[in-house]
C-alpha cells in the first residue's frame, strides 16, 4: 500500500497540529504522511522540493496576510498537479471553488468530516485514473 503525502497549508497552528497528529493515528484506511506549511511561500517551497511525492494539498483560503488562492494557482500550474481541497469558513469563497471543481472542507469542521472528505478526495481521484 502506498503512502499518501498531504500538504496542509493553514496559518492556524492548531489546525496544522491537528493534521500532523494524523500521522500518529490509524485515522484513514490508507497510510498518510502529513507535511504542513504556515503560508503560501512555505507551501510553494515544500511543493517544489517534493513535487513528485505530494498526493494532495489542503489549503485554507483565508490565510492571515495571505491568500490560499496563491497556493491553488501554484498547484494548478504544476505539470502534474496533486489533488486539491480548500478549507474555508467564508461562504463567499464557495462559488469560485465549486466552479473550479475544488472540494471544500467547511470550517469549523468535525474530525469525522475531515476523515470522510479526505477519503472522498482520494476515492474520486482513483476512480478518474
Amino acid at each position: 500500500m502506498s503512502v499518501k503525502t498531504i500538504l496542509v497549508v493553514d496559518d492556524e497552528e492548531f489546525i496544522r497540529e491537528l493534521f500532523a497528529s494524523l500521522n500518529r493515528r490509524d485515522f484513514f484506511e490508507f497510510s498518510v504522511k502529513i507535511l504542513t506549511a504556515e503560508n503560501p511561500e512555505e507551501a510553494k517551497k515544500i511543493l517544489s522540493e517534493n513535487e513528485n511525492e505530494i498526493s494532495a494539498v489542503i489549503t485554507d483560503i483565508d490565510l492571515n496576510r495571505f491568500s490560499g488562492w496563491d497556493v491553488i494557482n501554484f498547484v494548478l500550474g504544476l505539470a502534474v498537479p496533486p489533488k486539491i481541497m480548500a478549507m474555508s469558513g467564508n461562504e463567499n469563497n464557495f462559488p469560485e471553488l465549486e466552479k473550479l471543481g475544488i472540494p471544500i472542507l467547511e470550517k469549523p469542521f468535525r474530525i469525522g468530516e475531515l476523515s470522510g472528505k479526505i477519503a472522498e478526495l482520494f476515492e474520486t481521484a482513483e476512480a478518474m485514473e
